[in-house]
């Protein structure tokens, strides 16, 4: 990370001081954290024009962040697992049976 950030060598970090090679990590953390909420916030900017566009097809606008991706998720219960399972599964059968019948139809 600080080669890539500083164009170091591998020598030059390893030959830093173990105290200012801490500070350098927290500073570059720092200034990650600071390049990823602006990232954030102009991705939310660009979502929040898409929506007001329609793209979101009725949706309220948290509905359309989470299907972005853009929101944080609560952990999936065992029983919202089990229905993303069977979604999937019942999707994979109308899939398969459709393939089959286009190749019964040639």
């Amino acid at each position: 990370m600080i080669q890539a950030r500083y164009g170091w060598t591998d020598n030059q970090v390893n030959s830093l001081p173990f105290q200012s090679f801490q500070n350098k990590l927290n500073i570059l953390y720092d200034r990650e954290k600071s390049e990823r909420t602006q990232r954030n916030a102009s991705v939310a900017s660009l979502a929040y024009l898409a929506w007001q566009y329609g793209m979101s097809k009725g949706q309220s606008f948290e509905q359309h962040l989470q299907n972005l991706g853009l929101l944080e998720r609560k952990p999936l219960t065992q029983e919202e697992k089990k229905q993303m399972v069977e979604k999937a599964l019942e999707d994979s059968r109308k899939i398969i049976s459709m393939l089959s019948r286009r190749k019964k139809a040639r």
